[in-house]
């Protein structure tokens, strides 16, 4: 699986300034939801006007933990359009099922973290380059009435919320045969995760080799010196 997560600047949206951006809310359900797929490897990538991967793949839980909270963040990597809050383009999403982002494996699943505030894009095209790399998609959406972008300092930036935002996430999950859930319906988008993951035995695979210890030829090695020292003295 990938975890996307929208870093435009329109994630900084919150309620109040301070606390409660969206970007926060998508980091809390990402960690949630990654720890409802304990079994199952999880990458990050980022989405902008382009998508990055930032985390390849992996079980483990610590790597996908510091790459979301240190890796990852508003603006961070920049896109082309820095400081416009519509700088999300679903159609980058793509770059997922084109770019190689996914080993040689049969199930994949792409979990989109954003608010779907994004420029104009071709639904059937993204599901059709999505399909043909076998990826199922599911969308997240944090989106709240009212809330701003606020600056450093506090004030609001001019940034109006876009209401057609639902119908965004609604037409590319449709078009790629996922659904999408607004942030207050988690459980769900969980459970939409679960379904694509399948429930099985979980196996762990173990490499056994024989491993030679060092130690015995390190301190013969250190005692050639030592004796050719020896030797020396006792010809003096």
């Amino acid at each position: 699986a990938f975890f996307v997560r929208d870093a435009s600047r329109s994630m900084l949206a919150a309620e109040k300034g301070g606390a409660g951006a969206r970007f926060e809310r998508a980091r809390s359900a990402a960690l949630r939801m990654r720890d409802e797929l304990p079994a199952v490897p999880v990458g990050i990538a980022s989405i902008t006007d382009r998508t990055l991967p930032l985390l390849f793949p992996t079980a483990n839980r610590d790597s996908f933990t510091s790459t979301l909270e240190l890796s990852i963040g508003v603006d961070r990597p920049a896109s082309s359009e820095a400081g416009n809050v519509r700088a999300t383009r679903f159609g980058a999403l793509a770059a997922v099922a084109t770019r190689n982002f996914f080993r040689d494996v049969d199930r994949r699943l792409v979990v989109l973290f954003t608010d779907a505030e994004t420029s104009p894009f071709n639904a059937q095209a993204i599901a059709g380059e999505l399909s043909q790399a076998n990826i199922e998609l599911v969308v997240v959406r944090f989106w709240r009435p009212g809330e701003q972008v606020f600056g450093p300092q506090g004030s609001a930036e001019p940034y109006a919320p876009d209401p057609a935002s639902a119908d965004h996430a609604r037409q590319l999950a449709e078009a790629a045969g996922g659904r999408a859930y607004d942030e207050y319906d988690l459980d769900g988008a969980i459970r939409a995760t679960r379904e694509v993951v399948g429930e099985g035995e979980t196996v762990v695979r173990t490499v056994r080799t024989d491993i030679d210890p060092l130690a015995p030829y390190v301190f013969l090695a250190a005692l050639l010196p030592l004796a050719f020292l020896l030797y020396r003295r006792n010809l003096a």
